[in-house]
């Protein structure tokens, strides 16, 4: 399976910064696990319509 972070490298620099902030949790604190928007809102302090839309635009890019 392999770290997210390691795994999209390359991509990494064209993300936003909601989107960065949200891979570099799951590719760290959440790894392996599959946490709910809400959990990630609290974590990052963003609202959960941010972290909605970042992650609709990682899963567009083929990250997630």
């Amino acid at each position: 399976m392999g770290n997210i972070l390691v795994k999209n490298i390359r991509k990494l620099p064209e993300l936003s910064s909601a989107e960065s902030r949200i891979i570099l949790l799951l590719g760290t604190y959440y790894e392996g696990e599959n946490p709910t928007n809400y959990e990630l809102a609290k974590k990052t302090g963003m609202n959960k319509n941010t972290v909605k839309e970042a992650i609709k635009g990682l899963k567009k890019k083929g990250i997630i």
